[in-house]
């Protein structure tokens, strides 16, 4: 070719991808990541926010000390799930993405939100959480529940499945020094109208196969992990 290109599949790379796909049998799950891994939309929605001068898109509370890193070694890479921006973020996005696949006549059937645990710094110190009141003995584990069910429901709401990581649906962080089998969200919390396809970590030790045992037995659908394409970022919102 004449260049390098962007990295990025373009609107019409994407429906071609599709189409082809489904000529295969091939079902593609397009991602979003809404947890700790999501450094590229906190930045792009950071610079959304300077150009347009509003906050509606935000993904990172400013308002936040930044007195966290991921296991990326970043400090604002985890999304706020407690800033009514980023609902309305993920919920404009899944209809964008849903309306790719509707033009190109191949129905989007789940939508991959990532999972990736963030530390809990980067959550409790969140003015916005703070505001919410989250109290009790684990504060942080409420406001994973909320932020779990929330996301659900947008996605119910678009008539879209989820898959996700095995922690984003999980009771973590653990005391134990393995990991533990930790406990599985309550399945009945989300709409009855939405599958929830979970990705599990790719092991045979015994702790992993537990916690793929514990979500199946609760309701879950359970399999490997598979591979992302990258979307190019979407020029307007």
């Amino acid at each position: 070719g004449s260049g390098l290109g962007s990295g990025y599949y373009t609107k019409k790379d994407y429906q071609e991808i599709l189409k082809a796909a489904e000529d295969r049998n091939i079902e593609i799950i397009p991602s979003i990541n809404l947890a700790g891994r999501a450094r590229a939309a906190v930045i792009a929605m950071n610079e959304y926010s300077r150009r347009t001068n509003t906050t509606d898109y935000n993904l990172h509370d400013r308002n936040t000390e930044h007195v966290y890193l991921t296991d990326t070694l970043f400090d604002d890479s985890a999304i706020n799930p407690c800033m009514p921006s980023t609902f309305k973020f993920f919920d404009t996005v899944l209809k964008q993405i849903k309306g790719y696949h509707d033009e190109a006549k191949v129905p989007l059937e789940r939508i991959n939100i990532g999972g990736d645990d963030s530390p809990a710094a980067a959550w409790l110190n969140s003015s916005f959480c703070k505001t919410d009141g989250y109290m009790g003995p684990d504060p942080f584990m409420r406001i994973k529940v909320n932020y779990t069910t929330k996301i659900a429901q947008i996605a119910a709401d678009n008539g879209v499945n989820l898959s996700g990581f095995e922690e984003f649906f999980m009771a973590w962080p653990t005391t134990d020094p393995r990991g533990g089998p930790l406990v599985p969200f309550d399945v009945t919390r989300y709409p009855k109208n939405l599958e929830i396809f979970v990705q599990t970590r790719n092991s045979q030790n015994d702790v992993f196969i537990q916690r793929a045992t514990a979500l199946s037995n609760n309701g879950y659908k359970v399999g490997r992990p598979f591979k992302l394409l990258r979307l190019q970022p979407l020029k307007t919102i």
